[in-house]
């Protein structure tokens, strides 16, 4: 949805990538479903695991919903460090808020990093879907 939002807001070109082949397939039929041709490609690749191998090595601007770091510690921040590695102009991230702190001092120690700002806080139930869904947030 990142990147049919992208394709929608202006973006030239967007390249899409996700670890869940399913994810990756769902992602390109909705694509698939707007009138108008999307400029979106898709590539499955693990970032977590290999982050040093991305398969992106340039890109304007990086727009992410990494995992929060909290069934695969640190998973957060190597998104986070991946795209700081990668984005010439921004990096749009979507991140819990109790890990703001944290995130911010990992933005800031990177020299990459000239700034970082929360541009919105948004609240909204998840569903437990995975047995590892535990706590139950009212």
């Amino acid at each position: 949805m990142l990147a049919i939002s992208a394709a929608l807001m202006g973006a030239d070109e967007i390249l899409a990538v996700d670890i869940d082949p399913n994810a990756i397939e769902q992602a390109q039929e909705n694509r698939d479903d707007f009138e108008d041709s999307l400029p979106i490609d898709f590539i499955q690749h693990d970032i977590c695991s290999a982050p040093d191998c991305c398969p992106v090595t340039w890109a304007d601007v990086v727009v992410t919903n990494p995992p929060f770091g909290t069934r695969r510690k640190g998973a957060d921040v190597a998104f986070l460090q991946t795209a700081f590695s990668i984005a010439e102009t921004a990096v749009y991230s979507l991140h819990k808020r109790s890990t703001r702190q944290h995130l911010e001092k990992v933005a800031h120690r990177d020299p990459r990093v000239s700034s970082s700002n929360v541009i919105a806080e948004l609240r909204y139930n998840l569903p437990a879907l995975y047995k590892f869904h535990r706590h139950r947030r009212t």
